[in-house]
């Protein structure tokens, strides 16, 4: 067994120094990507898909994002995706 000494023990004895510096706090998303920069990804391909649209994210702004994360975004900002899904004749009433 054993034992511990019950003298007092200071941790301020023990001197402490950081191996490095501590990284800054990374932004939240919706101050990474403007309101201007995702309508512009998104008019820039209307047809893309969540995934797509991360994607594009990454390639032109340096941004990694989950799927998730992307539709949350697009709905923080309101943006309005218009996924042309090709109309069906048989959708529209006839005009009388």
């Amino acid at each position: 067994m054993t034992v511990y000494p019950r003298v007092y023990n200071s941790v301020e004895s023990i001197p402490f120094q950081l191996s490095q510096d501590l990284p800054n706090k990374i932004a939240p998303l919706h101050q990474q990507l403007s309101v201007e920069v995702l309508q512009g990804l998104v008019d820039e391909a209307p047809a893309a898909t969540l995934k797509q649209l991360c994607t594009l994210a990454k390639d032109t702004q340096g941004v990694t994002m989950s799927t998730t994360a992307m539709c949350r975004l697009i709905k923080r900002h309101r943006v309005v995706r218009r996924r042309y899904l090709g109309l069906r004749a048989a959708s529209f009433p006839l005009a009388a």
